[in-house]
């Protein structure tokens, strides 16, 4: 005999829960254990989570059943993030007990802009006058003298680029050039991208306006992953801009990973975790992939998994339906979006 113990069930219409034998042993920490069952990140909550991925482990170092043909993969990310983990002077970005807004990783900061993705792009605080000025001097210069006879641009060059969207001057570099003109460039200061066609919309960049760096810092989300479907992403998008305004914040670098620092954002008045309330609004995912699970715990990390517990309970957002999200649900048989 065994005992079931259904805890929801996913889109696909498959029952998530435990499975016990009659003398208390966990089904599934019995097929970990024996390498035959890999452990899912739906399993973060369960009482035996430890030991189902000390079981794992084992498993995959001494290459028993599924691990028998396994290699472990080094690369650069594996690298950087080990270094980091061996690194005396990174100890405290990853076992931080409070939250201490007087750290020096904390810069004020205001996001210029957020990709499809939640790829965010801030601009920091104390370089906002020197770019506020040069944008000034940009647009002078350009009012003054309307450009010509169309710019014809270099691939990888700085130059002045008319945005479409509002028909002010801005920094660009350019990023690709296909055929019929169409100009791919990427504002420096900014960080949104679009393609340009009108080369009267392209200028060679006055003296003097290459000395200031690029404005716009590319940032992620710490242990945050996206959602796999494009109205749930465009929904998050909506909320983390609507939840900022165009107001200063606080971020703070808590790791790096593939070279692109991993931030946590912050009401500077308030003091409220700006990710934190997205989860609480069932918008995002917080990762339990294998690479955040080996990070040594954080506050923070601990805080958007209540909070996203929280979401879940209350069935809200993405956790509507179910605690499974489609790409959680598809080795389980779950296919498509209903």
């Amino acid at each position: 005999d065994v005992f079931v113990e259904v805890e929801s069930i996913d889109r696909g219409g498959n029952f998530i829960g435990r499975l016990t034998t009659a003398d208390g042993q966990s089904a599934a920490l019995m097929l970990v254990q024996a390498g035959l069952a890999k452990v899912h990140d739906s399993a973060y909550n369960a009482q035996n989570y430890k030991q189902l991925l000390e079981a794992e482990e084992k498993c995959r170092k001494e290459r028993i059943g599924v691990w028998t043909n396994y290699e472990e993969i080094s690369t650069k990310e594996n690298e950087e993030e080990n270094e980091e983990e061996n690194n005396p002077e990174d100890e405290n970005v990853y076992e931080s007990d409070i939250i201490n807004f007087a750290d020096s990783r904390f810069r004020h900061a205001v996001v210029s802009y957020v990709t499809s993705d939640l790829k965010v792009y801030l601009q920091y605080s104390e370089q906002g006058q020197k770019l506020e000025q040069l944008q000034t001097e940009l647009r002078e210069i350009f009012n003054r003298t309307k450009p010509t006879g169309g710019y014809i641009p270099k691939k990888g060059e700085l130059l002045a680029a008319c945005s479409t969207a509002d028909n002010e001057w801005y920094r660009a570099r350019v990023e690709k050039i296909e055929g019929n003109n169409r100009i791919s460039v990427y504002y420096i200061d900014y960080g949104n991208r679009e393609v340009i066609t009108d080369l009267n919309r392209l200028a060679k960049l006055p003296p003097g306006f290459s000395q200031l760096s690029g404005q716009a810092h590319e940032c992620e989300l710490a242990y945050v992953r996206t959602p796999p479907d494009d109205d749930d992403r465009q929904e998050a998008k909506n909320a983390l801009l609507d939840e900022i305004g165009n107001e200063e914040c606080l971020r703070k670098v808590e790791y790096r990973q593939n070279n692109i620092d991993r931030i946590s954002l912050y009401h500077i008045n308030s003091k409220e975790n700006i990710v934190k309330k997205l989860a609480e609004q069932g918008l995002i995912i917080i990762d339990q992939g294998r690479g955040v699970r080996q990070k040594r715990s954080t506050l923070l990390y601990d805080q958007l998994q209540q909070a996203q517990a929280i979401a879940k309970t209350a069935r809200r957002g993405l956790w509507q339906y179910s605690d499974q999200i489609e790409d959680d649900a598809t080795e389980f048989g779950f296919t498509g979006r209903k």
